[in-house]
């Protein structure tokens, strides 16, 4: 039960914070491609999100939240989805199939494992979703900033959420 009131004072503080919406839209990018893509340490897409994670200003909270919930809904989901999703595009768009032999087959590009059904359908289902979901989610912030925090200021329970020490004592008691 703390957990998630934790969670819930996070996600308010991230999306009443003064933050830029358009990096927490990133960031939510960024986890909802991190979340598709099959990965370990070792991958070289892990490499690559932890380097834009860094060298933007994408908010982190916001990505590992994305994230999480991302691997969970495949989790739920399978990969199934993900692998036709690939092999669609792999082998069935004829028309792509000289691109793919020139690109795949590049040095470094050949590392990152996209003649996989299922890394080539993950990146371009998070590619296809980022692009969908960016712009919704940088007015859902803005919405939330003008119209959504101030309503949601005059319950006590949210301002009793937002105070740190309160969690503190609780953190304490609840061990």
């Amino acid at each position: 039960m703390f957990t998630v009131l934790k969670i819930l004072r996070k996600l308010y503080l991230a999306f009443a914070g003064s933050r830029d919406p358009r990096h927490l839209a990133f960031g939510f990018s960024l986890g909802l491609c991190m979340g598709l893509v099959p990965q370990g340490l070792t991958e070289p897409f892990t490499l690559v999100f932890v380097v834009l994670l860094l060298v933007t200003r994408a908010g982190i909270g916001m990505t590992l939240t994305s994230f999480g919930l991302t691997k969970l809904l495949v989790m739920a989901l399978g990969t199934g989805w993900l692998e036709q999703l690939g092999f669609i595009v792999l082998e069935r768009l004829t028309f792509l199939h000289r691109l793919w032999a020139t690109v795949l087959d590049l040095p470094v590009i050949a590392l990152f494992g996209l003649d996989r059904y299922v890394a080539m359908g993950g990146l371009v289902a998070g590619l296809v979703l980022s692009a969908a979901l960016w712009l919704p989610f940088v007015r859902f912030v803005v919405w939330f900033r003008t119209r959504g925090a101030p309503r949601l200021e005059r319950y006590r329970v949210v301002r009793w959420l937002k105070k740190f020490w309160v969690f503190r004592l609780l953190g304490l008691v609840a061990g």
